[in-house]
């Protein structure tokens, strides 16, 4: 079992759950959603949302371990990371 930690945040608004509990994160036409299991969805729809930052977003949100923060503000750097000590 893992200790990594998803944290999706948009303004004042944030949500945080287990990395266990994803399946995966994908890009959209408008946007980027986030498949939980359970059948729960989190879909952040931005249709002028640049591909590049989907792109970051589903590859680090999926490969990355640790804490792992998604900032829908911030377009330049949508993810950042902090690494879990072994």
């Amino acid at each position: 079992m893992s200790n990594s930690v998803i944290k999706i945040k948009k303004g004042s608004v944030e949500i945080k759950f287990p990395k266990d509990e994803l399946m995966k994160v994908e890009p959209t036409h408008d946007g980027v959603v986030f498949q939980l299991k359970g059948g729960l969805q989190v879909y952040y729809a931005e249709p002028y949302m640049q591909n590049q930052a989907k792109q970051i977003i589903s590859h680090s949100v999926n490969k990355v371990e640790g804490i792992v923060t998604v900032d829908l503000l911030n377009p330049n750097s949508p993810v950042s990371v902090e690494l879990l000590p072994n």
